[in-house]
């Protein structure tokens, strides 16, 4: 992100700071995003999972700028990262072990049983959950 200051009188050194869900001010180690306080570049420091259960496919966090190496006036700005879904989820069979019963005289092509996978991918996404 990138802001700007319109006054010419003062030092014009802005600093960058966000907040917000995926941010811990507190224990950064714990945050999944970080900012270049100087350049306003936005890092993921970790890995993100998109699926369910516990996953999520966007993270909306606040970027602060303040003028004055941080001691100034501030501006701040929404963002918002969208993941892309991506094929990291196998179908899974949720009941584990199916168990059906035929007739020994059960006539060919006679219907047993019907079971569902789920898979955890997004459906609405591309063909990874198919």
């Amino acid at each position: 992100v990138t802001a700007s200051d319109a006054d010419v009188e003062r030092p014009n050194n802005i600093i960058y700071f966000l907040t917000g869900p995926g941010i811990d001010i507190e224990n950064p180690s714990d945050s999944n995003f970080d900012i270049n306080k100087a350049t306003g570049e936005i890092f993921v420091l970790k890995p993100l999972n998109r699926d369910p259960p516990h996953g999520r496919a966007s993270w909306k966090f606040t970027v602060f700028a303040q003028d004055e190496g941080g001691e100034g006036l501030v501006g701040f700005t929404e963002v918002q990262i969208n993941l892309k879904d991506v094929n990291d989820n196998a179908p899974q069979f949720p009941n584990g072990i199916a168990y059906g019963n035929v007739t020994e005289n059960g006539t060919i092509g006679m219907h047993v049983m019907t079971i569902k996978a789920e898979d955890f991918d997004d459906i609405n996404e591309g063909t990874n959950a198919k």
